[in-house]
């Protein structure tokens, strides 16, 4: 097995037998399989939202173009800007309530 450059910090002595285990067994690195358990479980916890933060420049794209908003104004690098600041917000909030 490869040494993980992934840091899973308050694994027990079992927990890393396990996850060393599983990962010889499906011949891949402690860190490739960590990934993909915990990319498997966020997309169970927050069904949709990969796909939404992966096409969240587009999403809103087509919602400016639909209100009649011209990509090359300064109104839409406006209206870019303060939708980035709201994200930012909230995001900061959600990391407030969670730390």
């Amino acid at each position: 097995m490869t040494s993980s450059n992934f840091p899973v910090r308050g694994l027990s002595e079992t927990d890393r037998y396990l996850l060393k285990r599983a990962a010889l067994e499906h011949g891949v690195s402690a860190n490739t399989l960590v990934l993909d358990l915990l990319r498997r479980e966020l997309d169970a916890l927050l069904p949709g939202a990969r796909e939404a933060y992966e096409r969240r420049t587009e999403i809103a794209e087509q919602a400016l173009r639909r209100q009649g908003v011209d990509p090359d104004s300064a109104e839409y690098a406006a209206v870019r800007r303060d939708a980035r600041t709201v994200l930012a917000r909230a995001d900061g909030l959600r990391q407030d309530r969670t730390a």
